[in-house]
């Protein structure tokens, strides 16, 4: 588990430019009306991310010896 979690911040460190758009979307839902928005797409983007670490073979993920 704890590789999995150690792999999903490269994504964001790979893109700082969308992560700071992904930050600044998140601020302005968070304060509008539209917070429910926000959520939903967090949700979206972290299991985005966990799909993506998924396709890749189980030995470049930690999980077989």
């Amino acid at each position: 588990h704890t590789k999995i979690k150690d792999s999903i911040p490269l994504l964001e460190k790979n893109e700082p430019k969308m992560s700071e758009a992904k930050n600044y979307l998140s601020s302005i839902l968070n304060h509008g009306r539209l917070s429910g928005l926000a959520v939903l797409l967090r949700l979206v983007s972290n299991s985005w991310a966990q799909a993506i670490l998924l396709l890749q073979p189980p030995k470049a993920l930690g999980l077989q010896e």
